[in-house]
C-alpha cells in the first residue's frame, strides 16, 4: 500500500456493528408490537360479553360496562341443581307450594348484573358445563326439540331439530348454521330471581340457578324478548300453557326459596285455574 492510501476496513467495522445493533432493536420492537397486537385482537370484547348475556331489560344499563371480576377466564363447571322430587310438580302440589312461599316486595333491582350469575352464552368460550359435560343450552335443545340431529363424535353439538314453542304454539325450525328464531328462556328469569332473593346468595348458588335446566325452555325468540324478566302478573304465555308455566314457575321458586309479590301470587292463582280438574 503506497503512501497516501489507507485501509477503509477499520472504520467500516464500527459502522457495520452499529447497523447490526439497530436492525436487531427494530426486529425486537416489531416482534413485541406484534405480540401485543395479537393479545389485543384475541381478547374477549367486554362490552359484547355483557350485552350478549344480558336480557332486553338490562341491555341499556350494561352498555360500555365491563364484566365484573367474578367472570372466570376459563371454562367452569356449574354446581349440580338441588333437585327435590319430580319436576315440574303436579298442579296440585304446585298450588300447595304457592301458598307456602314467602310474600315480600322485590328488592335490589338497581344492582342486578347478568354476570352475577356467572358467564352466559356470549360466544366467548367460557360457558359453564353441567353434569354430563355439555352446556345447559345444548341439553335444553336436545330435550325440547323434535327430530334432533346431534354430533356423532360430540353429542353436545346439536345440528338441527324442530321446536313447537310452548309460549306461542308456533313451529320453529332450528339449524346450527342458520339464524334462528329460537332462544333459551329462564322461566324464572335471572333478574326476577335477583329481585326475589338471589341478590343475597353466594356466587356458586347463582351459577347453579343459572344453569338449572329445569328452569329453562327453548322458546320463540320474540316471545322470550317480550317476556324479558317479567313475573306472571306482567307477562303470560298463551292460555293453553298457563298451567304448565305456573307449575314450573312455582316449582323453581320453591326449590330455591325465592319470594313472591302479592300481584305475582294472584296471577299464579288465576293461571292455576286453567289446569285440568283433578
Amino acid at each position: 500500500m503506497t503512501q497516501g492510501d489507507h485501509d477503509p476496513t477499520p472504520r467500516a467495522r464500527p459502522r457495520l456493528a452499529r447497523n447490526a445493533v439497530l436492525v436487531g432493536l427494530v426486529l425486537v420492537a416489531s416482534w413485541l408490537g406484534l405480540r401485543a397486537l395479537d393479545r389485543w385482537a384475541s381478547a374477549p370484547d367486554p362490552v359484547r360479553g355483557v350485552l350478549s348475556s344480558a336480557g332486553p331489560s338490562t341491555a341499556a344499563s350494561a352498555t360500555l360496562t365491563a364484566p365484573p371480576s367474578i367472570t372466570p377466564s376459563a371454562p367452569m363447571t356449574a354446581p349440580p341443581a338441588e333437585r327435590d322430587g319430580p319436576f315440574p310438580p303436579s298442579a296440585a302440589a304446585a298450588k300447595s307450594e304457592l301458598e307456602s312461599l314467602t310474600v315480600a316486595r322485590n328488592r335490589d333491582s338497581e344492582r342486578y348484573q347478568r354476570d352475577a350469575f356467572g358467564p352466559g352464552w356470549s360466544g366467548e368460550g367460557r360457558h359453564p358445563k353441567i353434569e354430563g359435560g355439555c352446556e345447559a343450552r345444548d341439553e335444553v335443545l336436545r330435550r325440547d326439540l323434535a327430530g334432533v340431529r346431534a354430533g356423532d363424535r360430540n353429542r353436545c353439538v346439536i345440528f338441527e331439530g324442530t321446536l313447537t314453542d310452548p309460549y306461542t304454539g308456533a313451529a320453529r325450525p332450528y339449524s346450527r348454521y342458520a339464524p334462528s328464531q329460537i332462544e333459551i328462556d329462564h322461566i324464572v328469569a335471572l333478574g326476577a330471581a335477583w329481585r326475589s332473593g338471589a341478590s343475597r346468595w353466594p356466587f356458586d348458588q347463582r351459577v347453579r340457578f343459572a344453569n338449572d335446566i329445569d328452569n329453562m325452555l327453548a322458546v320463540d325468540k320474540r316471545a322470550n324478548q317480550d317476556k324479558s324478566s317479567k313475573a306472571p302478573d306482567q307477562w303470560r304465555p298463551r292460555q293453553a300453557y298457563w298451567c304448565g308455566y305456573a307449575t314450573r314457575w312455582v316449582g323453581i321458586k320453591k326449590r330455591y326459596g325465592l319470594t313472591v309479590t302479592d300481584p305475582e301470587r294472584a296471577a299464579l292463582r288465576e293461571m292455576f285455574a286453567a289446569c285440568p280438574a283433578g
